[in-house]
């Protein structure tokens, strides 16, 4: 139980509300696909598309053979990356396709 003495900001009542639901990985996982270009860099946004993400799986779509390649051999490093900047796994695996 949080400590209810102290006072609260809006944003970490939502955190905790969010934490209680079972709602947080599901709102990371939003988070990913709207803030896409800032997390991965126009580059890599601008060859690759986030399909879809399921339980912590995202599935990349990347039209190029060569940014196909290269997204899917870096893409542990691009999950880390991600999951950084989010402050959480979020991201668990990327699917490249």
């Amino acid at each position: 139980m949080k400590n209810l003495s102290r006072t609260w900001t809006l944003a970490e009542a939502l955190d905790d509300m969010a934490q209680q639901l079972g709602l947080r990985g599901k709102i990371g996982e939003q988070t990913v696909i709207q803030q896409w270009q800032e997390l991965v860099g126009e580059a890599v946004a601008n060859h690759a598309r986030v399909k879809s993400i399921k339980d912590g799986t995202m599935f990349l779509t990347v039209e190029e053979s060569s940014w196909r390649y290269e997204i899917h051999f870096n893409r542990e490093a691009l999950r880390r990356t991600i999951n950084n900047k989010l402050g959480g796994e979020i991201i668990k695996e990327i699917i490249v396709r």
